[in-house]
């Protein structure tokens, strides 16, 4: 049982998410963003401390990542978990190109104060957008621009971020700035011109018809939303072997009811699968971490050294694989600790409810009903508190009620038998609104948006887009049969024109586009073109030119800050900037789909809502036009099929034909010359 495992988990070998986003819980209010710093090999690195959770982590010179670290008191090289953390919160101001609210402590894991960004107008964004196109303008010419622009290419891409394990696909990230290259002298291959050009020149024939204000009243709440959040960004340690202090939980786990449950992920082939993938293989095969916590329980000497496990991995796994009736026992007792224990209402944490949510789901059969669920966790809760003990769940020699009092057990008691109206705490929502809250009402708003528009602008559009892509050799197979795929183009060009329908998109391509159109490519860009041919893509040349026309803003503020300092000053600061940061937190919150709809959630919570859109006989004559147009144009494709088809049988009779004359005429002349 012990060891390393035979097949890791590779979710959760670098970054990742966890928190209820990471688990894409439709209620989720909270991110937790886990960043890989090291590994720790094997159990040998590891040093107890006298608080069972904790641990040093001895530091060894040639294999260990981390530079930090001093001495305990026993005299052992001990990596220095404080200063890991205070490192990634070093940054020079003159270089910061997002702003995040950062602090340091031993006796917290995270560095991160809410909000994870802070919360921009983006009326303000839209409004600099025209200033910043002027700005760069006057200075396109610059070959000092030019050139420290590059070098904050290569600091970001080939020192921050060299070696970072993307969870997405890294050319995401690098052509939204190669595209923002074109303001700063780097011109844009032939290629992306013509494609960039021609879905400016569809959005300004089509934009009539697009909401500016939907489109940026959209993007404001969805942003509003997640400013809100509960975030904390953790460095980690990951270990590669389960720890002997964590073989009971593992064989207690193997033996439970859980442990059987059968999931099918993808394997190391991404076209081959596990036979059988168990939750509890997935858990033995999963990755463990150490965060930077200390204790507050033993000497101040060590107080720097100390990391706590972290089961945050194996904890998205469980929430994961719960059925209906686990994820709903979830919810019940989220709503009741925020309603009746949070904050000052009591001592009792958040940790304890997940924990004894967690050990209800092993050992407890429980029901559909919402009402027995609520009654069930108050009455395992209050046993649980009236004792003062509650095991940790995977070291359950650790009692976690461990440092409460005992007139904070009875008060959290006294609380939760005294509730009178179960179902106010079963039907209230969560406390603050989510990103899914808001999609649902942005929903009903483009459905009324659907119902006034003109079916021949929305027809005319789609057949423009599908000629358009196909020009172009994008896929657009499942494309033709949705009027609506053209959308996303045009409701993201307009959040840039702004609600007051601006020519910012229009101006962006008279200035990068339209301007220097000689055919000489930028060899920075064609070689970089030539290597990541399949980020021509629709999908992602759209997103890269949304982001890059978001980050030329900060990009071009950076540089003009910068604009009189020398090659090596330039050099010396932006090796203190935190943008690779900022893109490793982007790459990591990709998993977690935060701007998605989550169209299969979506549909199933607003049925009603999808349903009268689909009815709705705007959409069913759109429909309808379109399949006769589909079926037109497959006529037409077939007949050409078949004329293509006829020419070549005429053209291969012809050749058979010209080859039997030919044939004849030889064994003529062969025949004459053997008469003679």
């Amino acid at each position: 049982m012990g060891g390393k495992p035979v097949c890791m988990q590779t979710q959760f070998k670098y970054d990742f998410i966890s928190g209820s986003m990471g688990d894409e819980s439709l209620d989720a209010s909270d991110i937790d963003i886990i960043l890989k710093i090291d590994d720790v090999l094997s159990e040998d690195d590891l040093i107890p401390t006298e608080e069972a959770l904790f641990v040093r982590v001895k530091w060894r010179e040639g294999t260990c990542l981390i530079p930090y670290y001093g001495f305990d008191r026993q005299g052992n090289p001990c990596i220095n978990g404080f200063q890991m953390k205070q490192r990634q919160c070093e940054i020079d101001q003159s270089a910061v190109v997002f702003k995040q609210n950062l602090q340091v402590s031993v006796d917290k894991a995270n560095v991160l104060l809410k909000p994870l960004f802070e919360p921009t107008p983006v009326a303000n964004l839209v409004k600099a957008f025209p200033e910043t196109l002027k700005s760069i303008e006057l200075t396109m010419s610059s070959p000092q621009k030019r050139t420290h622009f590059r070098l904050l290419y290569e600091e970001i891409f080939d020192k921050q971020l060299k070696g970072h394990h993307w969870k997405s696909d890294k050319e995401l990230f690098q052509l939204p700035i190669l595209l923002m290259g074109s303001a700063f002298g780097y011109s844009l291959s032939k290629r992306y011109k013509q494609q960039l050009g021609a879905f400016i020149d569809f959005y300004s024939r089509h934009r009539h018809f697009v909401k500016g204000e939907f489109s940026t009243k959209y993007l404001q709440d969805i942003m509003d939303k997640i400013s809100n959040y509960d975030c904390d960004i953790i460095f980690a340690i990951r270990l590669n072997f389960w720890p002997k202090d964590l073989q009971p939980f593992l064989k207690r786990f193997q033996k439970s009811k859980l442990a059987d449950r059968v999931h099918q992920e993808v394997g190391p082939s991404k076209c081959m699968k596990y036979e059988r993938w168990t939750l509890g293989k997935k858990v033995e095969a999963t990755f463990l971490h150490l965060v930077p916590k200390w204790s507050a329980k033993t000497p101040l000497e060590d107080r720097e050294y100390e990391f706590r496990y972290s089961f945050s991995a194996i904890e998205h796994l469980i929430a994961k694989s719960r059925s209906p009736s686990e994820r709903l026992l979830g919810k019940i007792a989220r709503n009741i600790y925020n309603k009746y224990l949070k904050d000052d209402k009591s001592e009792i944490t958040s940790y304890f409810v997940k924990t004894s949510v967690l050990w209800m789901c092993e050992t407890t059969e429980l029901d559909n009903e919402p009402e027995v669920l609520a009654t069930l966790w108050i009455s395992h809760v209050c046993v649980l508190l009236k004792q003062g003990q509650c095991s940790h769940y995977f070291m359950d020699s650790v009692n976690i009620l461990e440092s409460l009092t005992k007139e904070s057990f009875e008060k959290a008691v006294h609380i939760l038998e005294g509730i009178k109206d179960l179902n106010d705490c079963i039907n209230m929502n969560d406390s603050k609104p989510t990103v899914f809250d808001e999609n649902l009402h942005q929903m009903a708003v483009f459905r009324d948006w659907i119902e006034q528009i003109k079916i021949s602008d929305l027809l005319s559009a789609h057949k423009d887009w599908i000629q358009m892509t196909q020009q172009f050799g994008f896929g657009v197979i499942d494309q033709v049969s949705n009027p609506f795929a053209s959308l996303g183009l045009l409701f993201g060009f307009a959040i840039i024109d702004g609600p007051d329908g601006s020519n910012n998109v229009s101006e962006w391509k008279r200035l990068f586009i339209d301007r220097n159109n000689s055919d000489q490519d930028d060899d920075f860009v064609r070689n970089w073109c030539e290597q990541h041919e399949k980020m021509s893509a629709e999908a992602g040349l759209l997103n890269s030119l949304m982001f890059s026309w978001m980050g030329l803003i900060t990009v071009n503020d950076y540089l003009n800050r910068l604009s009189s300092s020398t090659t090596d000053e330039f050099l010396t600061i932006t090796q203190n900037n935190n943008f690779g940061l900022f893109i490793r937190i982007c790459d990591a919150l990709g998993t977690c789909k935060l701007f998605s709809l989550r169209r299969d959630e979506l549909f199933a919570t607003a049925g009603n809502t999808v349903k009268e859109l689909l009815e709705n006989p705007h959409v069913s004559a759109l429909m309808s036009s379109i399949a006769a147009q589909r079926t037109k144009e497959k006529e037409n494709e077939e007949a050409m099929d078949k004329a293509i088809r006829d020419d070549y049988q005429e053209e291969e009779q012809q050749y058979l034909d010209d080859s039997i004359l030919a044939a004849a005429i030889q064994e003529s002349i062969e025949r004459v010359q053997e008469e003679h």
